[in-house]
């Protein structure tokens, strides 16, 4: 080749994909192992930072990174999802509202085993439909008898006990899509969509779970999120411990609420942005014909016990040693 300059040994870098070896480079490039400063013109190179060594006689290109423009862009809205229905008042659950939901956010939803985790999303989903969500997850789909995926019977009997819903439009088109997605969800997120992952199973891995969300929320663009992980009872997060919410934009938790199995008590947990204080609010409701949100309200501890279910050794005669009462309105 042609003589070497500093010049000519950036342009050849330019048409590296990413990594290269020094062997590799020079052989792609024909340039002479005792071609004149070749090893000096790679540190200056490194000097001003256009390669980085990652490992001996292996390098990258820096990626060059330019500033983004930040005034006279538009202010994207705010994103309104409709809350899901205590079906016996109608009555929206309070809370939902209070989160704000702005593009790229990430929900986190950790509950405890069969606390109505599923519930909660489908819920959420049916009162969202215009917006054609997108379910993936261990919840939903199972290997059928033919080798091909298909939905779970469980969550075809949920489709059909939420009988007030109209799952499919007037063309007989499901209103949502169902995709067997167990894992490596970043890489089947389209920007902009609205998408339900219930739940992320971490087999003994849990300190991975800080950067699958990280390429979740990364994949979103414009788009939105809630994910599901499986939670101990009486602990604030979800399986992976503080590092589950290092991307989330809101955490919801759920947990038994007393001997009653089919209660559940909704804690919101950290929020990054709210209309009205909630963070650490409570509610109390109850899972009718496993699908069907009824009795919501707002709890708080107890005052007789204060939020031990016990006094004087005795179990609280207030509570009924649930620790909190329904908040007066």
């Amino acid at each position: 080749m042609t003589e070497l300059t500093l010049e000519k040994l950036r342009s050849l870098v330019d048409l590296e994909i990413d990594e290269f070896s020094l062997e590799d480079f020079r052989r792609r490039h024909q340039i002479a192992g005792d071609s004149p400063n070749f090893h000096q013109y790679i540190q200056k190179l490194l000097e001003q930072k256009y390669i980085k060594r990652v490992r001996r006689a292996t390098y990258r290109k820096v990626k060059i990174v330019k500033p983004i423009k930040i005034f006279g862009r538009e202010r994207r809205p705010i994103i309104s999802l409709n809350p899901p229905v205590d079906r016996e008042t109608l009555e929206p659950l309070s809370f939902f509202n209070d989160i704000v939901l702005r593009q790229g956010d990430l929900w986190m939803l950790s509950g405890f085993k069969n606390k109505g985790k599923t519930n909660m999303c489908m819920n959420i989903m049916a009162e969202n439909l215009d917006k054609k969500p997108i379910l993936m997850g261990n919840e939903y789909t199972i290997m059928g008898e033919g080798g091909e995926y298909e939905p779970s019977p469980r969550f075809l009997n949920r489709l059909d006990s939420m009988d007030w819903v109209q799952w499919v439009n007037e063309q007989d088109e499901e209103r949502f899509e169902l995709l067997p997605v167990y894992q490596d969800f970043a890489e089947q997120i389209r920007p902009g969509g609205f998408y339900i992952i219930d739940w992320i199973n971490l087999p003994g891995e849990y300190y991975m779970i800080s950067p699958i969300l990280e390429e979740i929320k990364r994949a979103l663009g414009n788009g939105i999120a809630i994910v599901v992980l499986q939670k101990n009872p009486g602990v604030d997060y979800g399986r992976g411990g503080n590092p589950s919410k290092d991307f989330v934009d809101a955490e919801i938790l759920l947990d038994p609420y007393g001997d009653d199995p089919t209660m559940t008590m909704l804690t919101v947990g950290n929020v990054k942005e709210t209309r009205t204080p909630i963070m650490g609010h409570k509610f109390a409701y109850k899972i009718k014909n496993g699908v069907k949100i009824i009795d919501f309200r707002e709890v708080v501890k107890c005052g007789n016990c204060f939020g031990k279910g016990w006094r004087n050794n005795r179990p609280c005669d207030v509570c009924n040693k649930l620790g909190y009462v329904d908040k007066p309105i």
